[in-house]
């Protein structure tokens, strides 16, 4: 049996946003990582099962973005940035229809 895992980054160097890694129960080993989908500073992710909620960054605004997934690979569907900096979290309430952020400033 296996299970895949998504793995969010900070986009850093080298990184290039959403991967995808696969564990092998039976002899406990991960497959070599793959690009599931570029985006800057994906950090924190929820996902459903067919849809990845994500942290979004774009130069100077910060956000939510959502990817639909098709086998190991996803599409970006959608965004909702502003100028703020990329939230610290984010999750999803199905059941009422509800995506959620944290987005944390410094005081003034």
């Amino acid at each position: 049996m296996s299970e895949k895992f998504l793995i969010g980054t900070y986009t850093k160097k080298a990184s290039q946003g959403i991967y995808g890694v696969t564990l092998n129960h039976e002899t406990k080993q991960l497959s070599p990582v793959w690009v599931v989908a570029q985006s800057q500073k994906p950090a924190y992710l929820q996902t459903n099962g067919t849809t990845i909620f994500s942290v979004k960054q774009d130069g100077e605004q910060g956000g939510v973005a959502t990817y639909t997934i098709d086998g190991d690979q996803a599409t970006l569907v959608d965004t909702n940035l502003s100028v703020v900096a990329p939230p610290a979290y984010v999750a999803v309430d199905e059941q009422r229809h509800l995506l959620y952020s944290l987005t944390i400033t410094p005081e003034r």
